[in-house]
């Protein structure tokens, strides 16, 4: 019991999304052995892990399809490297038409707390919200004293305040930004999986821009670009609210706005 709860425990912390300084990851290890083992496919990730009577199989797949597994010894050491076949392409499934959301022109729309309670003012359905002027001596702060709740506008505290309703952009396809696509398997978990590449870009990106003095409303997009993940994001300054281009480099951890 006491040797299989070790191994839980060695199965979680190798599927962590936490960097723990510079001390090499169970999966990024896995990673390496499947590099020297197989040279030729430049491209893996750690998908799954499975707990066994004394060891955990880590469970990785190529770019070009290959699956295997590594031997995961208790003490952190990779044993065993070894492929065990190549992915079957999915039959293509029918999915429904997605529907797009109606557009509309934008307009303005006054909303105010009266007597200091909360108040909701209905809005378009898919749309985002910016305060354009404020009209009482009550700071309207955003997420403090105003914000976006679903389809609707929310005042607090006595704030008082003209807004103006947007359609949202469109979500960001695969070939919106400049890059090849890099390719992904169809489910996988770990931290080489692009999921968390992406995760640690809007991290970084949201860094960077703090940075600089502007905060990230919202993320409309990533793409990877090899070693590097390209964020698009709506940020905000005591200006301006504008769209950015943020690059994060997976080998540097360092995220760079493009203005």
């Amino acid at each position: 019991m006491r040797t299989a709860r070790r191994v839980t425990l060695v199965a979680i912390a190798a599927l962590g999304v936490a960097l723990s300084g510079a001390a090499q990851t169970a999966s990024q290890k896995c990673v390496g052995e499947v590099h020297t083992a197989f040279p030729e496919e430049a491209t893996v990730w750690v998908v799954a892990a499975r707990t066994a009577a004394d060891h955990v199989e880590l469970e990785w797949r190529s770019a070009a399809g290959r699956l295997g597994v590594c031997r995961l010894e208790p003490d952190g050491r990779i044993t065993d490297v070894k492929a065990t076949g190549f992915a079957q392409p999915a039959a293509a499934a029918a999915e429904p038409a997605a529907v797009e959301p109606q557009a509309f022109e934008s307009y303005q729309l006054q909303c105010s707390s009266e007597h200091g309670g909360r108040q909701e003012c209905a809005i378009k359905p898919s749309a985002t919200v910016a305060m354009i002027e404020q009209l009482g001596d009550v700071d309207c702060v955003e997420n403090l004293s105003w914000g976006q709740a679903g389809d609707a506008i929310w005042v607090d505290g006595g704030c008082r305040a003209v807004f103006e309703v947007r359609p949202r952009p469109p979500k960001l396809e695969a070939g919106a930004l400049a890059g090849a696509p890099a390719a992904e398997p169809a489910a996988a978990e770990g931290m080489a999986h692009p999921r968390f590449r992406e995760t640690r870009a809007q991290d970084q990106c949201r860094s960077a821009a703090a940075a600089s003095g502007m905060m990230v409303q919202r993320f409309l997009g990533t793409r990877i670009d090899g070693t590097a993940v390209v964020v698009l994001m709506e940020v905000e300054s005591w200006s301006q609210r504008q769209e950015l281009t943020c690059r994060w480099d997976s080998t540097t951890d360092q995220a760079v706005i493009a203005r």
